[in-house]
Formats: C-alpha cells, structure tokens, sequence
C-alpha cells in the first residue's frame, strides 16, 4: 500500500457557491436579466458552443433553463447541504450573501434575511465547518442598478453601509468573530467588470469602454472602504478579494498579466489579508490572437 497522504493541520477543504446560483427564488438584477434574455440566450447558443456540446447538452437550447428559479432550493435546504458536505470531509465553506434580500429597499434592512444567514453560519459552526463569507458575487438590488450602480463612484457608500450591517451582526463580541472570521468583500471584480462593460454579454449589457475603466476604479474603491469598515468592527478579521487570474503564455504575456493579474492587486496591496485565488485555465497567445490553447484534453465548458 501507499503512504496515506494527509493535509496538513489546520488546511481547509471545502466547497464554495454564490447565493444567486444556489438558494433560489432570488429578485435581483440577475433574475430581471434573466426573464429579459432567456429567449435570446437560448436562440443564440448554437453560435457559442461545439457541435458536441449541443449534442451532449440539448437542454442549453430551451429558454427555461436560463431562468434560475428556485435553483437548487438552497435557501431552505442548506443544513442537508451541509451534511453532505461534511460527508466529503469538507472543513470550510464559502458562500456569498444576497444583498437583495438583506437590503430590498434602500436603507430598509430585512432583519428575518440577517437572522436567516445567522442560521447558516450557526449550522456550520455545528458542523466545525469554517465559513468564508463573500459579501459581493455580482448580483445587486433592482434600487442599487437604478442609480447607477457601481459604474459611481458616489454609489460605494452604500455597499460600505451594507458590508458594515453584515459584519456588524453576525461577528462576535470580544473579537472571536465565531459569526465570520474570512471575509471576501468582492468575488472575481475584473470579470464582472469586463462581460458586462467591456463585452457587453451580461447585466446591464452595456459595452463601453470607459464604463469598463469606471466600475473597475470603483470596485477597487469599494473594496478598500469595504476592507477598513470591516477592521473598524472587528481588527481581528481577516478580509481579502476572490480574484481570477491566468497564466498566459507568449509574446503579449507580460502586458495581459500586468492588466488582468496584477493590477486590481496591486491597487489594494495595502487592503489585504488574503487573495482568494481562482483558477481555471491558461492562455496561450499567438500573435494578436488569445485563447490559442492546444487543449487536448478539456473539460464540459471546452
């Protein structure tokens, strides 16, 4: 037999989701797009995806399956959820709030949606499952997208406002933090930032290249007030971005990892904890043409 190989003590192993993909039953400016553009999206899949893919998933062509719904009823189910997480070992666990719910009218607070993520992070806690909670993974109240969203500047007060409701109610007293000690204040910023204001592909679809410049300044904004709001409550809290970066490789490399790897970073070296890093894939760029890869082998989405 093998060596048994172990991770080692005090490693997290875990699982993560944003809320919008998950709970269900959601009313945001996702769920709104959503209605929107399920006729569009569905129509438009045969130009975005191999024959293959078409064939192996057929359901891509319906307009039902662009509408969430109740998604997978987290909400309601997360306790079986995390049961079956534990069942895989799971120690960690990194999940998103819904600010539409926290926060469905403008400085209205819905305190029986703060209780209810309460709730969640009390049943990790029975699990001695670690939460790493995500105040930001792109979904946004309908009253938030009306003024403008983040493409103004002005409009960083009131994610501050609801980055410091939350912390303020679910870390502990004493500076423990059993409520929350991981705090992820935006997830993947440059990508939202790029599909919907550089490509134009997502919520609210508008391709501008200086609104792209715009909301990435001020989600950089965001996340520094957001990350000194957070010290003030609680200085023993550790509070960092979920950031996706590539590893590209030719001629153009160094410039695409300067813009798309480093320079969110490097605007918030000194508002950090952690960085959460996701990877997926790299970028091989030949010429002026990206996404040359071999790709051999490769997964569902290509």
């Amino acid at each position: 037999m093998g060596k048994l190989l172990k991770f080692p003590e005090g490693f997290y192993w875990g699982t993560a989701t944003s809320a919008h993909q998950v709970e269900g039953n959601n009313h945001n400016d996702w769920s709104e797009w959503e209605y929107a553009n399920a006729k569009r999206l569905a129509s438009e899949a045969k130009n975005h995806w191999q024959k293959w893919q078409q064939e192996k998933f057929p359901e891509m062509f319906n307009p039902k399956n662009y509408i969430s719904g109740r998604a997978c009823d987290h909400y309601n189910r997360f306790e079986e959820d995390f049961d079956l997480a534990k069942a895989m070992n799971n120690n960690a666990y990194r999940f998103s709030m819904e600010w539409s719910r926290i926060e469905p009218e403008e400085g209205k607070f819905n305190e029986k949606e703060v209780e209810h993520y309460r709730k969640v992070i009390s049943a990790l806690r029975e699990r001695n499952t670690e939460p790493f909670v995500s105040l930001w993974h792109w979904t946004m109240p309908m009253w938030f997208i009306k003024k403008g969203g983040f493409e103004k500047r002005e409009n960083i007060k009131y994610f501050v406002r609801y980055a410091k409701k939350i912390v303020s109610e679910l870390s502990a007293k004493g500076g423990s933090a059993p409520g929350g000690k991981f705090w992820v204040t935006l997830n993947e910023p440059e990508i939202y930032a790029s599909h919907s204001y550089l490509k134009g592909k997502w919520s609210p679809r508008k391709k501008n290249f200086f609104s792209y410049l715009r909301v990435l300044r001020n989600l950089i904004g965001a996340h520094k007030a957001a990350f000194s709001a957070i010290k003030q409550i609680n200085s023993q809290s550790q509070v960092g971005v979920a950031k996706h970066n590539i590893y590209f490789e030719g001629w153009l490399a160094p410039i695409a990892n300067w813009w798309w790897n480093f320079y969110f970073l490097n605007h918030i070296k000194n508002h950090q904890d952690f960085i959460g890093l996701n990877y997926y894939f790299h970028n091989r760029i030949k010429g002026l043409k990206f996404n040359q890869n071999k790709n051999e082998k490769i997964s569902d989405m290509g």
